[in-house]
């Protein structure tokens, strides 16, 4: 607790000791809400064994994420006199200046493979190895930081993190090196999973896939090329592609699993493990003659390799499924790995010991079985919400239930909507997916909350991340104004789960429905196979869990501290459930009233008093 650089509350004593009692000894999950602390707690907790040779590396859910344990080591630095040394750790795309010189936009895929084209002969790399670095652990370094230190002595940034990583007491990096391999030896180790409910999203990051435009492109680039037989069997794989998605059209099926073995079996390949190499091979040579004319390293050749090995390598492994879907853009074909338990246990094996946190990795036992975690301890802290402040609603005539909305159900939502945005602060309404979202303002959702004199925001899927971040600074400037603003999203989406509101930024939230999957082909395939793994419980496990875990998160947007405010109106009859109703968050349950939605502006007047 020495390293510790404010003043602790109880809890944070408390978890401080738990995490010394159990580091390096056993795994340990903690579930403490949003602004308890737990960033600088866990580290100044773990520090004691950096200090005697061992390394703590920690794993976020995306890069931009991994500065914030070291900024809290540096605060530590600042507060003891300290000179404990970490760095935020990023991937190849971020950090190599050859690629920056290129000017283009750049994949993992293609800087990866620049560098391995031009690493010889690369001058930030050679200028690297004789460089003196030795100056440069004086204190923690963000990733703007190393980033700049390359630039100004004119070194490799990704190769000068891999020199300074291997002194760091703290690394921090994104959960893909957990799966894709650690940059450095790292034992012995502790680990920290950050916001370790994502993990499940990992699901697939050993996927690949392929659209029907990936193999024609394929074709076209062994123009030239005296490949005759390669031109054959990419020409055979059109034929296939194209007949399976007239197949699908014609019966109006939008997705579906496919016969990898039959697809295998149409190609006229004797040995298909080296004709999918000569495949691979052509493609390296399209992506050579790319880099020599100056140009960022693409091969749809490559990628078609890739799938193909996929498709050769997975066949008859459980747990590994083959889709085939029509998209906008055509027929697409996926090699999907579900194996996340199996994959994640043996990661986890590879360190002393873990600590799991998050705000909302309840139940935990789901979240176990699910982590590939045998044994663990845990600590459960309850939210410090002020149950004053926190006004949570469930209305037992609204459900979202079924493929669609009828337009009385929809009327009904969009009544309640609009009494909720009565209330005199920025409010956001989440619904259980797009469609649900598109379905209400097609019903007249956007006209009724325009009548509320109210700024309207709308999240699109796909919409890009600097068109993002500059529509939630707009709606976020409008708790300060007397105008408010109503943000409509998904809970799905980016703004549900990634974004924080703190104080009057963001004070009522309705969630419209529950954000359960679609019964799609990939659901039903992901559900087949837990049911396989924890029979009963699969379902379960891999649907209702991850579904309430979600709305869990939505619901938080609006409770960052002890001092936030927040009316929270649960739109679905279902949450009312007891298998449901035993996932809320303990603030929701503990201030949980039943209504109906023709009562939400009853409640909205006596929060508002």
């Amino acid at each position: 607790m020495r390293h510790f650089p404010y003043r602790p509350s109880k809890q944070q004593q408390e978890l401080m000791a738990a995490v010394e009692r159990h580091a390096g000894k056993q795994h340990l999950c903690v579930q403490a809400a949003t602004g308890f602390g737990k960033t600088a707690a866990v580290l100044a907790a773990l520090l004691p064994l950096a200090e005697h040779g061992q390394k703590i590396v920690w794993a976020v859910r995306t890069g931009n994420e991994t500065d914030r344990p070291v900024e809290e080591l540096k605060a530590i630095n600042k507060k003891h006199n300290t000179n404990l040394f970490g760095l935020s750790y990023r991937g190849k795309k971020d950090m190599c200046l050859l690629a920056q010189d290129l000017g283009a936009d750049q994949s993992h895929g293609a800087v990866a493979f620049l560098c391995k084209e031009k690493k010889a002969t690369c001058s930030y790399y050679r200028n690297l190895e004789k460089a003196d670095t030795s100056r440069l652990r004086d204190q923690p370094l963000l990733y703007s930081e190393v980033l700049a230190i390359g630039k100004r002595m004119n070194v490799c940034p990704y190769y000068l993190q891999q020199r300074l990583a291997n002194d760091a007491a703290l690394v921090a990096l994104s959960y893909n090196y957990l799966i894709g391999g650690l940059p450095e030896p790292h034992k012995p180790a502790v680990a920290v999973i950050d916001e370790a409910h994502n993990l499940q999203q990992l699901s697939g990051l050993n996927s690949v896939k392929i659209t029907a435009n990936t193999a024609k492109s394929a074709l076209r680039e062994l123009d030239g090329m005296a490949a005759q037989q390669l031109r054959q069997l990419v020409s055979a794989i059109i034929r296939q592609l194209r007949d399976l998605e007239s197949a699908m059209a014609r019966n109006g099926i939008v997705d579906q699993p496919f016969d990898r073995s039959q697809l295998l079996a149409a190609l006229p390949a004797q040995d298909h493990e080296i004709a999918f190499a000569a495949v691979q091979a052509a493609g390296d040579a399209v992506r050579r003659k790319q880099l020599a004319e100056g140009r960022s390293p693409h091969s749809s050749l490559h990628h078609l390799a890739q799938f193909l090995v996929a498709l050769l390598d997975t066949r008859g492994q459980a747990g590994i499924a083959a889709i085939a879907a029509l998209t906008p853009v055509g027929l697409e074909l996926e090699v999907w790995d579900m194996r996340l338990a199996a994959t994640l246990g043996t990661v986890w094996d590879g360190f002393q010991s873990c600590v799991f946190m998050s705000g909302t990795l309840q139940p935990l036992d789901a979240f176990a079985r699910l982590a590939g975690l045998d044994s663990y301890a845990a600590v459960d802290f309850p939210s410090a919400f002020d149950p004053d402040k926190v006004m949570c609603l469930a209305l037992d005539d609204l459900t979202t239930k079924g493929q669609q909305l009828g337009a009385d159900m929809a009327g009904k939502y969009v009544h309640a909507i609009g009494q909720f945005g009565t209330l005199d602060a920025n409010l956001a309404v989440f619904s259980g997916s797009y469609r649900i979202q598109q379905e209400l303002l097609n019903a007249g959702l956007r006209d009724t909350l325009s009548a509320s004199g109210k700024a309207i925001f709308e999240e699109r899927p796909g919409m890009a991340g600097d068109e993002g971040k500059a529509m939630l600074d707009h709606f976020k400037a409008h708790a300060g104004k007397r105008k408010k603003a109503i943000l409509c999203a998904s809970m799905a989406g980016r703004f549900a789960e990634g974004a924080d509101f703190p104080g009057q930024e963001l004070e009522g939230i309705f969630l419209a429905g529950l954000p359960f999957e679609r019964i799609g082909t990939r659901t039903q395939l992901y559900l087949d196979y837990f049911r396989k793994l924890y029979g009963r419980d699969g379902d379960y496990l891999g649907y209702v869990v991850p579904a309430m875990r979600r709305a869990a998160q939505a619901m938080g947007r609006a409770l960052r501290s002890k001092s936030d405010r927040a009316l929270i109106v649960l739109g679905d009859s279902r949450y009312l459930e007891p298998r449901l109703a035993r996932l809320l968050p303990d603030y929701a349950k503990a201030s949980l009233r039943r209504a109906g939605h023709g009562q939400v502006r009853q409640a909205v007047a006596e929060f508002s008093q």
